[in-house]
């Protein structure tokens, strides 16, 4: 399974719809409505999370890998999804994450244009006061309390460090 996302991954978008719709109808599958509703928020669920505290940022309109697509295609994903989630929330959306976090100088240079004040990648470091705004490095909090206390209490960087240490010198017979 995590060869074929790999490829698909890699796929021009256009080509991955294609491709996922043909093995979808070979296999005789057919994905029902009601499970976008089941897995994703509602437009509702959205505003009234929006009205009580909650900010929301875009990440497009159809989650393409945004380097694979042309400079029009990737500007109407980012442009179409920031405008969708203003009209639809009532509020400015400022906020941006790269889909896959694969991004480029010509896609950060689209978020900038479309109005985006701060964007994330998954580049997974801490953050310090020169990082760019539009390239907001981030830590995944992890499966458990323990890796999410550490991930936020500064530790992290220095225990990966030193797991990979050690890693290294058991992998050497050390």
């Amino acid at each position: 399974m995590e060869k074929i996302q790999t490829k698909l991954l890699r796929m021009q978008e256009r080509t991955k719809r294609l491709q996922v719709e043909q093995l979808l109808d070979m296999m005789g599958v057919v994905i029902p409505d009601l499970l976008a509703r089941k897995i994703m928020l509602s437009w509702s669920d959205v505003l009234e999370m929006s009205h009580n505290g909650i900010s929301f940022g875009s990440h497009t309109v159809t989650h393409p890998i945004l380097t694979s697509l042309s400079v029009e295609e990737a500007r109407d994903e980012i442009a179409l999804s920031k405008k969708e989630i203003e009209a639809k929330i009532g509020t400015p959306c400022i906020l941006f994450a790269y889909p896959n976090g694969d991004f480029n100088s010509g896609i950060v240079q689209l978020v900038r244009e479309a109005g985006f004040t701060g964007a994330v990648t998954t580049i997974p470091r801490m953050l310090d006061r020169n990082a760019s705004p539009l390239y907001l490095s981030r830590i995944s909090a992890g499966p458990s309390y323990y890796t999410l206390k550490s991930t936020y209490s500064g530790l992290y960087p220095d225990l990966v460090s030193l797991l990979n240490w050690v890693r290294r010198k058991h992998h050497n017979g050390v």
